[in-house]
């Protein structure tokens, strides 16, 4: 119905008033952007660690977490990381050391069409950061990590959700298929795109937008 989709839009535009996502526009086609910040934390033998959501069927992935304030400056950047180490892995921030020598992080890109707003396309942004285990931490803090030993361990994640974390060898991160590399790539479906400002926008404004561009909004109850 229209009241559905009106409120559609609502959420869309109170998302982008809280940076929760970012806006691109081309021709017609509008994109949805997504932060998230990727950990690959290496222990002392340069074993990484990776984490299966749920059942040993799930894909496995490196310590992940959406972020709004990524870009913003580098101290905002490593307190996402140190959250991400004490939230997901129930670990002292002090337990790792984060690489702070590299100019840019890896970027990767995967695009797909947006389940909760039809009609715009989701584009999920993994920007990776590095760090090692630090070797001045007590051995109780590391027993969080199932290290020194690099035993498996669990931990259970704000939406109740089981994660399983395992110690993997650079060899079995490469056969599953994780990005361990440092190059940065842009994907050619954002080529051509202009991001909306990141400024307030009214909704009036961010209709404007839309029409300028020749989004179509029916979708969206405009």
């Amino acid at each position: 119905s229209f009241l559905e989709n009106e409120q559609v839009f609502e959420q869309l535009h109170h998302e982008y008033e809280r940076r929760e996502s970012r806006l691109s526009i081309d021709s017609g086609c509008l994109q949805r952007i997504m932060n998230h910040l990727v950990l690959r934390i290496r222990s002392w033998n340069g074993r990484i660690l990776v984490g299966l959501r749920g059942d040993s069927d799930a894909v496995p992935q490196f310590p992940t977490q959406r972020c709004m304030s990524l870009g913003r400056s580098f101290d905002s950047t490593i307190t996402e990381i140190l959250k991400l180490v004490e939230h997901q892995l129930h670990a002292a921030p002090s337990v790792i050391n984060i690489h702070t020598n590299c100019p840019k992080p890896r970027v990767a890109s995967e695009l797909s069409p947006s389940q909760h707003f039809p009609g715009v396309d989701d584009v999920h942004q993994y920007h990776f950061f590095d760090a090692t285990i630090s070797r001045e931490v007590h051995r109780l803090r590391l027993s969080a990590l199932g290290l020194p030993e690099e035993r498996p361990f669990k931990t259970t994640l704000k939406d109740g959700e089981s994660m399983s974390w395992e110690w993997w060898s650079t060899d079995r991160c490469i056969e599953a298929g994780l990005v361990l590399d440092d190059q940065i790539e842009q994907r050619p479906e954002m080529e051509g795109f202009r991001p909306l400002p990141g400024r307030s926008l009214s909704n009036q404004a961010l209709e404007e937008a839309f029409r300028k561009h020749r989004i179509d909004t029916c979708f969206l109850g405009i």
